[in-house]
């Protein structure tokens, strides 16, 4: 069976599948823009990837990964008001610019180790 474009189901559907990765949406974010359903996108995935067995499978993720979020370094300055106090003692404002024209802001004291895994989360691999 052909679509409108002329193109078979599977060629069609492998398209917005791949689209639909370049795009940085999220399914349901490209079905809604495209008027499409999401859960006939989620079949035509997972049709097409049994169909392409496990090879094929691995080296699509392996095309698809996210590099790794790439940090620059920082210099943190603590913002005084006149006769050199701080403006809000023990006070941290900070602001991240995320993929996707995300941002992020935070407020007060942060451990370092869930922000890492914060941004771990936040930047990482698409469930």
């Amino acid at each position: 069976m052909a679509t409108a474009s002329g193109i078979g189901r599977p060629a069609y559907w492998r398209r917005q599948i791949e689209a639909q990765g370049r795009s940085g949406l999220s399914r349901a974010a490209f079905c809604a823009q495209q008027g499409l359903r999401p859960g006939t996108l989620s079949f035509w995935k997972w049709k097409l990837a049994r169909e392409a067995g496990p090879t094929a499978r691995a080296g699509a993720t392996m095309r698809r990964r996210i590099p790794p979020p790439a940090f620059v370094p920082v210099q943190v300055v603590e913002r005084t008001a006149k006769h050199g106090r701080p403006t809000v003692p023990n006070a941290v404002e900070l602001e991240l610019r995320l993929g996707a024209g995300r941002e992020l802001r935070l407020r007060g004291r942060v451990d370092p180790g869930w922000l890492v895994q914060l941004l771990r989360g936040l930047e990482g691999p698409a469930c």
